[in-house]
């Protein structure tokens, strides 16, 4: 009734939902898309047929290394993901790599890209490190300097395939790396997206510990007061509100959070900001 054209399946891991072939199939009945994101455990011959026959759209396997010493540094799973790989390989279903940006992996990232041509994968999207219960957040998020890194190696490898993709709320990467083009309206969380947890709460997004009860999605997008405060920008703190790239922006409230203390606040040191007295 909103007009959602896809619905994403996540987790933890979704290939464990026992209804998630089901899922996906009253997804494609309503002709909206749907993607799987996963670790790979479990994709054998016969259950990715079952999804494919369902009607699925595309498959992110998510790796954080080339190899499995890498990749253990943050997740395990490293041979699941190498098998799934292999097994879209032989397949025509669109299919990628999640890859989490991190200091532990960041230096390998061109061997990350051999191997998503190794695999012929369609796109390596990369995600922000986000707090979670490991504990390992503060120690792994990118400095500056990495930061300016790893948009230089985007950069240097958006030439050829694989198709290399920035999640939303790495607004701040994508400022840096296209400076004056025109960008989305920084992070989607509660703007052009939202997150149902498997308790039926509604998140703005899946690494917003902050859940709500309504009794329709219609009721809590247009009803709650916490995503219409979300939506207004003029209540981010500093450096944020000065920054010219502010309106393409605004950072990512998660990360402010915990950083910061104050959800609202803004990022401090962020390596794209640029000054409206600069200008």
């Amino acid at each position: 009734k909103i007009n959602i054209f896809q619905i994403a399946f996540g987790g933890g891991e979704p290939l464990l939902y026992p209804r998630l072939v089901e899922a996906v199939s009253a997804v494609n009945s309503y002709g909206m898309s749907s993607t799987v994101t996963t670790g790979g455990a479990g994709l054998n011959k016969d259950y990715l047929q079952k999804l494919i026959d369902a009607g699925i759209n595309h498959i992110q396997i998510s790796l954080n290394g080339s190899t499995p010493e890498i990749n253990s540094r943050s997740r395990d799973g490293y041979k699941e993901a190498i098998e799934a790989l292999s097994l879209l390989k032989s397949q025509k279903l669109s299919y990628g790599i999640n890859w989490t940006a991190r200091r532990d992996n960041l230096e390998e990232f061109p061997s990350m890209i051999y191997l998503a041509r190794q695999y012929r994968v369609k796109n390596i999207n990369i995600l922000r490190l986000k707090p979670d219960r490991k504990g390992s957040f503060k120690e792994q998020i990118l400095s500056p300097s990495e930061f300016i890194r790893l948009g230089e190696y985007i950069k240097k490898y958006s030439l050829k395939g694989p198709v290399i993709k920035i999640d939303s709320s790495f607004s701040s990467l994508l400022c840096w790396i296209y400076s004056d083009r025109h960008l989305p309206a920084g992070c989607g969380a509660g703007r052009y997206f939202m997150s149902v947890d498997m308790y039926g709460n509604f998140r703005a997004c899946s690494h917003m510990t902050y859940g709500e009860k309504y009794d329709t999605i219609i009721d809590y997008w247009y009803e709650s007061a916490f995503l219409n405060k979300l939506r207004i920008p003029e209540d981010m703190g500093e450096p944020c509100s000065t920054c010219l790239n502010f309106n393409k922006c605004r950072g990512c409230r998660v990360i402010c959070k915990d950083l910061y203390g104050d959800f609202y606040g803004g990022e401090t040191g962020c390596p794209a900001y640029k000054s409206f007295i600069e200008r």
